[in-house]
């Protein structure tokens, strides 16, 4: 089976649940694509797992602390580009992967990516009504 896996965050918790996980559904021999990115993206790449890059929100740190009025502003800034380049993985990758199953680990991208490729997949295939002559 062919799942998507989406991991969320840019800390290491998810990643590790994401990586036990993955390691028992590949030796149940499930075909995986994880969808994460920064340190989960590399982390999980280093376990050998495919992973599709995208992009999400980050935290702005400084001595240690959140910087909210920093995470918001880069996060404002951020999102056009990050809508688009997760939309065209969406489109691209995610639909040439053809999942059957998606998990999400409190991932936005993995639940929109398979809306996504599925409904462009039955869209290409759609045939138009037969009209009578």
């Amino acid at each position: 089976m062919r799942i998507l896996y989406g991991v969320c965050s840019d800390g290491l918790g998810h990643a590790m649940r994401a990586r036990v996980l993955g390691e028992e559904l590949r030796r149940a021999g499930h075909e995986l694509l994880f969808a994460a990115f920064g340190r989960p993206a590399a982390f999980l790449r280093g376990h050998g797992f495919e992973v599709l890059e995208v992009q999400g929100l980050t935290c702005s740190f400084e001595g240690g602390a959140v910087r909210r009025g920093r995470t918001v502003l880069r996060a404002l800034s951020e999102t056009p580009s990050r809508i688009h380049h997760n939309a065209r993985a969406a489109l691209n990758e995610v639909k040439a992967f053809a999942p059957e199953v998606t998990l999400t680990d409190f991932s936005g991208f993995a639940c929109y990516a398979k809306l996504v490729a599925a409904l462009s997949a039955r869209g290409s295939a759609r045939q138009p009504p037969d009209r009578p002559n």
